[in-house]
């Protein structure tokens, strides 16, 4: 099992989404909707967000949960 938090190419702004781009698109990671996967789901793997948008990315979520 692994935490993931599900992606949407439809792009929304506030508290519960962060914008990035993925192979070239833009991307929006839904951070309300984080939950526990199957490890199974790592075998469809569509691309790998930049370290730098990880960062930031870890950085809004632990915002959220106010940590």
């Amino acid at each position: 099992m692994h935490f993931g938090i599900p992606l949407s190419t439809q792009i929304k702004e506030g508290s519960f989404f962060f914008s990035f781009d993925l192979n070239l698109q833009n991307s929006n990671a839904l951070l309300v909707q984080g939950r526990t996967y199957d490890s199974k789901r790592l075998e469809n793997k569509i691309g790998k967000i930049s370290q730098e948008d990880f960062i930031k990315l870890k950085i809004k979520f632990r915002e959220l949960l106010n940590l």
